[in-house]
């Protein structure tokens, strides 16, 4: 054996193997994972009445939707925020403290 020869271990031998299984699995999974993103921007517009106005804009894109269903999804988170916002409207507190109330104590975990 050369000075510049690396003996080989079976236990770097092991190790080189579980360590392609892994990444192996890794690059499967990823083909798994539904690739979706929600974008949400609020900026402030202006005053009205005396009163700060915000306008939220929301938008969505589904990189690779073969099993169907971002337009469901998306049209129903929009609905749950307007419909967050319309609460919070009507009792004059924000969407977040409404948010926190509607937990169930199963849900803060």
């Amino acid at each position: 054996m050369s000075e510049h020869d690396v003996p080989v271990v079976p236990e770097t031998v092991q190790v080189r193997v579980v360590s392609a299984m892994v990444a192996v699995a890794g690059l499967l999974l990823s083909f798994l994972v539904r690739r979706r993103r929600v974008f949400v921007r609020a900026r402030p517009a202006g005053e009205a009445g005396g009163e700060a106005l915000t306008v939220v804009e929301v938008g969505g894109l589904a990189r690779s939707d073969v099993a169907g269903g971002f337009e469901e999804e998306f049209a129903a988170l929009t609905a749950a925020l307007r419909a967050a916002h319309e609460a919070a409207a009507d009792t004059g507190r924000g969407p977040a403290a409404l948010a926190r109330e509607s937990m169930t104590h199963d849900d803060r975990k």
